[in-house]
């Protein structure tokens, strides 16, 4: 599968879940990670795993980290590892 398909589908997949579940959205931005474990998206703990609400009127962009030729991202690290990655002005940080 499409590494950024892949990424999209699991970050509609939570964005749904937060949406339908005001618990499941108070989890994910108070501990991320707990939030993800409980609809089966594990993230390596060395992983710095960031939620951001966007406010009215922006949109915000992820642009990912260049790696050198031959390199895994850290998204098919994470994959390789059995994971998965994800990613709206409120942050959360968890790692």
């Amino acid at each position: 599968m499409d590494l950024i398909k892949q990424r999209k589908d699991i970050e509609c997949m939570i964005i749904n879940k937060a949406m339908s579940d005001k618990k499941f959205e108070e989890l994910l931005f108070s501990k991320p990670s707990q939030a993800l474990k409980q609809i089966g998206v594990t993230v390596p703990e060395e992983f710095k795993l960031n939620v951001i609400r966007e406010g009215k009127g922006e949109l915000t962009l992820v642009y990912p980290v260049k790696n050198a030729v031959g390199e895994l991202s850290e998204l098919e690290l994470v994959n390789a590892a059995g994971g998965s990655l994800t990613s709206s002005s409120q942050r959360s940080s968890d790692g």
